[in-house]
């Protein structure tokens, strides 16, 4: 697994939603549709979460990250 970014979540980014900027994750993301991220806790524990990718006039393009129940 490639680290393409490191990320401290705060309690926003859990408890709603964590949204991570096109140009921070690189350009390997497709336009629209759906992709998974894959990450490690501190404990070293691998996991893989469901990501969608967004556009709009605000934002630009976004990656938003689902947490499962899981996850959480």
């Amino acid at each position: 697994m490639a680290i393409m970014f490191p990320k401290l979540l705060i309690e926003s980014d859990v408890k709603k939603c964590l949204l991570i900027p096109s140009c921070s994750v690189g350009s390997s993301i497709p336009e629209e549709g759906h992709l998974y991220m894959d990450a490690l806790d501190k404990a070293g524990k691998a996991w893989s979460f469901p990501c969608s990718v967004h556009h709009d006039e605000t934002t630009g393009t976004v990656v938003s990250v689902c947490w499962d129940d899981q996850g959480k």
